[in-house]
């Protein structure tokens, strides 16, 4: 309350251009900081609507890409349906029994398990088949990649290449292959 006293006193004592002077002051450095609170608030709304709006443009982008990548699967279970039902009947070792026949590498195999059947999700099963083969060159080994992936339904899931132990010029290979097959319920 003293000091309220004091400043009451001091405003008396002035003339009245003095009391005009500082009354101006007072509403100028008001008004300032009012200024400089609304000019903070709508610099700052307009920050945040500007990242509001790149947000929403990084978001419809990546959904644009979802979609695009949700079309190409489907495009993909697609073509691998139609693949599917052109040969139900279609037997991993029988086919790879017949590769290995036509190279002439079926008393180089081993096969070590017995196949694996995988469930993919709800459509399909992956056969899965594990072997080695033993004391093959570099050549016999590419071209029975070639025999393999040339038929689309099998794929190279695992290849490990060595140097065999038995022989100094010859390849040690693990190989594991597997195809999909429409699962039966």
């Amino acid at each position: 309350m003293e000091y309220f006293d004091k400043l009451k006193a001091k405003l008396e004592t002035l003339d009245e251009k003095q009391f005009y002077t500082y009354v101006f002051g007072a509403l100028g450095l008001l008004l300032l900081i009012i200024s400089f609170i609304v000019f903070y608030y709508y610099r700052s709304a307009h920050y945040y609507n500007r990242q509001l709006k790149d947000l929403n443009n990084m978001r419809s982008g990546q959904i644009r890409q979802i979609l695009t990548k949700a079309g190409q699967i489907k495009k993909q279970k697609e073509k691998l349906d139609a693949m599917l039902a052109q040969d139900p009947e279609f037997k991993l070792t029988g086919y790879l029994e017949t590769v290995l026949a036509k190279l002439n590498l079926s008393e180089r195999k081993d096969i070590s398990q017995s196949p694996r059947y995988i469930e993919i999700d709800d459509k399909y099963t992956e056969n899965e088949l594990e072997f080695t083969l033993n004391d093959i060159n570099m050549k016999q080994l590419v071209e029975f990649l070639a025999a393999i992936e040339s038929n689309r339904r099998v794929y190279t899931k695992k290849l490990e290449i060595t140097k065999s132990k038995t022989t100094q010029s010859s390849l040690e290979v693990h190989i594991t292959i597997a195809t999909l097959f429409p699962k039966v319920t």
